[in-house]
């Protein structure tokens, strides 16, 4: 199984869209909506904010984000 990616070059990290591993793993709903962080660079504004790889986004200011065409 393999998700899209998106690079959010201004913030310093990337997204993927969740995988039946993700809510598997987590014990989620599997219509749980979201995107799950990739990759962080190091001294990113994300790295900063104490992001980390596998967590998972639900929502970005204030708006929910359902999936990976959503987050971009």
């Amino acid at each position: 199984n393999t998700a899209g990616r998106f690079w959010a070059e201004d913030l310093g990290f990337s997204v993927r869209g969740l995988l039946f591993n993700d809510r598997y793993a987590r014990r989620l709903e599997p219509d749980f909506a979201g995107v799950s962080v990739a990759f962080i660079r190091q001294g990113s504004s994300a790295a900063a904010g104490q992001l980390q790889r596998n967590d998972i986004i639900t929502r970005l200011n204030q708006t929910p984000v359902t999936d990976l065409a959503q987050f971009e």
